[in-house]
């Protein structure tokens, strides 16, 4: 069924495009004469779709729910940043497997990511073993040969050192001893490929500075290498590079010989298993395996895995209703037209996955533009807005929000959704709370892990707050896989199931004809 522009509004960076003011002043005229004008839906998509997708879900959904007595219309979205990658011939989501994909072939990451493992399980080994320790007192640590092996053929054959329960004891730290034992193991390690890759990294950098005429900024695809004897590519962030040429250089200066940017890399290897002990006595980590990757990414990889769009993504949202021209403010205005008109529809609001950004967005907007009496149902699938943001909203205008329904996944089911095999081992959630928002371990809404008063939540006030409020109804969340009745039901296994996997959409139709 061709999607017809009575029935959606396109934008790019808040503002009409694709789609115009005009065009939104038709949808309104047409709804106020059809049929179904006392009930509207609007239907947000993720953030990590291109138009294309976006357009054909639409699609999808008005024939799927043509015979309901509700007037549909879609937010069809997308950023500066998200088209550049589109035009390259894929979609966001894609692009992001891809960077994960090539920072997992890099030898760097690699050698890296074995030597922080190594540690990080000889220090969990360490406290659950009753203070097992090497001869000098440093870790004892598991045979490299033995993480190499785990590493590329895990055990249980999706997540590597999955059996291993990372529970440290609260402040736990890395010892004097534990520290110098990490830096000679980096420093004195017999087999150099480090070292080597590292300044083969350097080589590329400089090449790729003399070339361009100044320091790389912003990129997007990573360095590229030069003569592949000498040098390498990278998808290391500039900025990291930046620092690694700089000590090189203020080394050199003062007549050091010391390999400076390797240095450099160990000081960072030091602060990723720093990190990661920090989790893990702090009960913020997502499993021994998925927190040392997230951690390497975020000291070395973050600019060019994804983080950067995820911002993007979020302030695309935002800027939809940060002036009166742009497309979410216009929306509002024409909405509270329609109710000045004697109209007073029920409106549900349907957002999958960073769509639930954008709902909270307008639900704050909505309090100040709105008259008192304007209400929404509300459905989350997925949402991979923060629980903060959430909460936020709550705290502004809780009673806007006439009932709630949230369609997520289990965490076991959560934890099997692998993004990207033999490099990051969980969802697009896990990574989103993991790298892509500030903090580690950053709570999501549609996370079941978060779902909880569990003491190590406590430090997040949201969390409380959030629970007790969805606690009041049972109904409130459901938790896929599930079969619980009309409008409650989810076979949904992986993230971007919901907007398309059968029971799930016969759960929504459920709820768009009889309400929650």
């Amino acid at each position: 069924m061709i999607l017809t522009k009575d029935h959606y509004i396109q934008l790019k960076d808040g503002a009409f495009d694709g789609t115009s003011k005009d065009d939104l002043d038709n949808l309104f005229k047409t709804l106020a004469a059809d049929p179904h004008r006392d009930s509207i839906v609007l239907h947000f998509h993720g953030g990590l779709v291109n138009v294309a997708s976006a357009t054909q879900t639409a699609e999808n959904l008005t024939q799927r729910f043509q015979g309901i007595n509700t007037y549909q219309v879609f937010f069809i979205w997308e950023t500066g940043v998200t088209e550049v990658i589109q035009q390259e011939g894929g979609d966001v989501l894609g692009y992001i497997e891809a960077q994960l994909g090539q920072v997992g072939k890099e030898e760097v990451f690699q050698q890296l990511l074995m030597r922080v493992l190594q540690f990080a399980k000889a220090k969990v080994d360490s406290v659950n073993a009753d203070g097992l320790r090497s001869v000098d007192g440093g870790l004892d640590l598991p045979d490299e040969a033995d993480v190499w092996k785990e590493m590329h053929a895990p055990k249980d054959g999706r997540e590597p050192f999955s059996d291993v329960q990372p529970a440290l004891p609260d402040h736990e730290q890395l010892q004097d001893v534990e520290k110098q034992q990490f830096h000679d193991t980096l420093t004195q390690d017999p087999n150099p490929t480090l070292q080597v890759e590292v300044q083969k990294i350097m080589n590329g950098y400089r090449l790729t500075k003399q070339a361009n005429g100044s320091t790389p900024q912003g990129a997007t695809r990573g360095i590229e290498g030069g003569n592949p004897t000498a040098t390498t590519s990278t998808l290391i962030s500039p900025s990291v590079l930046e620092k690694m040429d700089q000590q090189s250089k203020e080394t050199a200066a003062r007549g050091i010989g010391a390999p400076a940017a390797f240095e450099f890399v160990i000081g960072q290897a030091f602060e990723v298993l720093s990190h990661v002990v920090d989790r893990f006595s702090q009960k913020t980590d997502h499993g021994l395996y998925p927190t040392v990757v997230e951690e390497i990414l975020r000291a070395f990889y973050l600019s060019n895995t994804g983080k950067n769009v995820w911002d993007h993504i979020k302030q695309e949202a935002a800027d939809a209703f940060n002036q009166p021209d742009h497309g979410g403010s216009a929306f509002l205005q024409n909405l509270n037209a329609y109710y000045q008109d004697d109209h007073h529809p029920h409106i549900t609001l349907v957002g999958h996955s960073a769509g639930s950004i954008y709902i909270c967005e307008l639900l704050q907007h909505a309090d100040k533009v709105l008259p008192p009496e304007v209400t929404f149902d509300v459905v989350f699938l997925a949402p991979a807005c923060t629980s903060k943001l959430f909460a936020d909203t709550l705290q502004a205008c809780k009673d806007r929000i006439t009932s709630i329904r949230i369609f997520a996944m289990s965490d076991q089911l959560e934890q099997a959704d692998v993004i990207v095999p033999g490099v990051y081992t969980r969802s697009l959630l896990y990574l989103v709370s993991g790298l892509f928002e500030d903090a580690p371990d950053t709570p999501i809404l549609g996370m079941k892990r978060f779902f909880s008063t569990e003491a190590s939540f406590n430090k997040w006030p949201e969390i409380p707050l959030i629970f007790t409020y969805l606690s009041v109804s049972q109904h409130n969340n459901v938790w896929s896989l599930i079969d619980a009745g009309d409008g409650l039901s989810s076979h949904s296994k992986k993230h971007g199931d919901f907007y398309s996997e059968d029971v799930t959409l016969t759960s929504l139709g459920y709820i768009l004809t009889n309400g929650l």
